[in-house]
């Protein structure tokens, strides 16, 4: 199943946050104690499944069955697969990002501007940096406009 590189992370993310909360079952199942730590078990056990639910709920993207799909297929050992480009975009993305957040003065702390996505010119030069070593596998301008709103990244109006 295709699936952005931000759908891939946090679709791991909770397979990995499922799969561990099955291990510690599974080792809890040969354990002994008294019945209080058992509560307190269940009491943790029952917080880890609240936070994959908030994940699932409020982190799928607006669409929580094709995300249970990926994670399904994460569980079941499947890769998941995106567009060809889309690990490089989601890469210039964040590289555009940090650059910001450098220019900005230090020690101002976290700014509401870094939670937003950055203008498309930050994005195009962060890309054309890092395939300065490929440039005949480069998307041009209009592509990589195009891949950036695909993932979810609109784009501001100063662009």
């Amino acid at each position: 199943m295709k699936a952005t590189p931000d759908e891939k992370e946090t679709a791991q993310l909770v397979a990995r946050m499922i799969q561990s909360q099955r291990d510690l079952v599974q080792r809890a199942a040969g354990a002994t104690g008294a019945e209080s730590d058992w509560e307190d078990f269940y009491e943790w056990i029952s917080r880890g499944y609240s936070n994959i639910g908030f994940y699932i709920c409020n982190l799928s993207g607006g669409n929580p069955a094709r995300f249970l799909r990926l994670v399904a297929e994460i569980l079941d050992g499947k890769k998941l697969r995106g567009a060809p480009h889309d690990d490089l975009v989601f890469q210039a993305i964040k590289k555009a990002n940090k650059r910001s957040r450098k220019t900005r003065k230090a020690g101002r702390g976290m700014d509401i501007s870094d939670l937003l996505p950055r203008p498309f010119p930050e994005i195009d030069a962060a890309y054309l940096d890092l395939t300065k070593a490929t440039p005949n596998d480069r998307l041009d301008e209009r592509q990589l406009r195009r891949r950036v709103e695909a993932l979810g990244y609109k784009r501001r109006a100063q662009d």
